[in-house]
């Protein structure tokens, strides 16, 4: 039988034992707001996470209206 994870009852939900809570600026390198402007989206290619795809309550995107762009223009428009 396989360990089970222990979970605990955190302010956003229950996580495994021994995981920290950090906020987003913690985490990641740079923040770029493009407001107001679109990258140019394709049918398939790498994920774009969207604001659309950010919900206050998630931990995670939501895979909802994903769209995608080529990597062209990942290589080209995102800094």
């Amino acid at each position: 039988m396989k360990d089970e994870i222990k979970l605990i009852d955190t302010e956003i939900g229950f996580l495994p034992e021994g995981w920290k809570i950090k906020k987003l600026t913690e985490v990641i390198l740079k923040i770029i707001d493009n407001r107001g402007r679109t990258a140019p989206t394709a049918e398939s290619g790498i994920a774009l996470i969207a604001t659309n795809c950010i919900k206050e309550n998630g931990l995670y995107p939501v895979k909802e209206k994903i769209r995608f762009v080529t990597q062209e223009t990942y290589d080209s428009w995102f800094r």
